[in-house]
């Protein structure tokens, strides 16, 4: 039963920071697409691409292994 709380929380916390990770990458995504009126926006657009890229990657490989960790999956098994 402990071990089974144990992974249930774990899996919560994996997956949280995806969905933060996942949620900020709309953001940049949205604000990207803005036209606002700064400076030199450009190159602000430019950083902010590269930004998404770099968390998409990130992204990708957490997910990648928090399957690879499958803590919720775990967590059935001590359930049973």
């Amino acid at each position: 039963m402990l071990a089974s709380l144990h992974f249930n929380g774990w899996g919560n916390v994996v997956f949280l920071k995806s969905a933060i990770v996942t949620l900020i990458q709309a953001g940049l995504a949205i604000l990207v697409q803005a036209e606002l009126k700064v400076g030199n926006w450009a190159d602000h657009q430019r950083n902010i691409t590269v930004a998404i890229a770099f968390l998409a990657a990130y992204s990708v490989f957490w997910q990648s292994l928090v399957k690879n960790w499958s803590y919720n999956g775990r967590a059935s098994l001590h359930d049973s």
